[in-house]
């Protein structure tokens, strides 16, 4: 990259691998603004298919997806003949070790905001990453807002409550099959970030890592959970305010 001597173009081509509707379209249309062409694919089975059709500069890659995760899909992509299994891929979950192991380059950890990626996307097109200051969660969602429309913002918002009462309703416990608890908590890392709920997103990559490592998610569930009832009621007053 920049031991080549080339010139990047402010444009790079980018393939954003995400199952979840909410964060996909979040992430494309930061990297629309920031100048990007970019094209998605739903899960890893359609990754591995347009990495070896497209030459593309990066690959943002989820990791726990439907039909094929992201680790099996970077394999696939590593084991193609020619320079195209040899595309950057950046993770954008799971865990450093295991997603190195893939072959994968780097990993963006959840929860991340719009500047966050764009600077970790900026060091692997080599160029300077600007250096922005952390904003507040209300700040955080003020930004989604004027990015992405207040009311896709309300959908988010709506969905996220969905999310929240699914995975710490009233008869919720962290009794049920750890795998499902996973797997809704993922759900609400991303989601909860973007929206502006930066602790309780935090609190349920934690709660996710504990449920699929098989550490006891005990204590993890009932702060994510204790953070869920204050995120659901901050929502439920955000899509209220006209």
């Amino acid at each position: 990259m920049s031991g080549t001597g080339e010139t990047r173009t402010l444009s790079a081509r980018i393939l954003v691998v995400e199952d979840q509707e909410t964060v996909r379209e979040f992430v494309l249309t930061v990297l629309t603004k920031a100048g990007h062409q970019v094209a998605v694919a739903m899960d890893g089975a359609e990754a591995v298919a347009a990495v070896r059709d497209t030459a593309f500069d990066l690959v943002l890659m989820d990791v726990y997806m439907p039909v094929m995760d992201g680790l099996t899909a970077t394999r696939e992509i590593r084991a193609l003949e020619g320079p195209h299994s040899k595309v950057p891929i950046i993770a954008i979950s799971g865990d450093a070790q295991s997603t190195a192991a893939a072959g994968m380059d780097d990993h963006v950890f959840k929860p991340f905001r719009k500047v966050e990626l764009l600077r970790k996307i900026d060091a692997w097109l080599d160029r300077r990453a600007a250096r922005l200051p952390e904003k507040s969660e209300e700040a955080a969602f003020e930004e989604a807002c004027e990015l992405m429309g207040r009311a896709w913002a309300v959908r988010g918002l709506t969905k996220l409550r969905v999310q929240i009462d699914e995975a710490f309703g009233a008869n919720s416990d962290v009794a049920r099959d750890s795998a499902q608890l996973a797997g809704q908590a993922h759900a609400l890392v991303s989601l909860a970030a973007i929206l502006g709920f930066s602790t309780l997103s935090e609190l349920c990559s934690t709660l996710e890592e504990a449920c699929r490592s098989g550490d006891d998610a005990r204590r993890p569930f009932e702060a994510a959970k204790a953070a869920a009832s204050e995120a659901r009621k901050v929502a439920t007053g955000r899509i209220a305010d006209p």
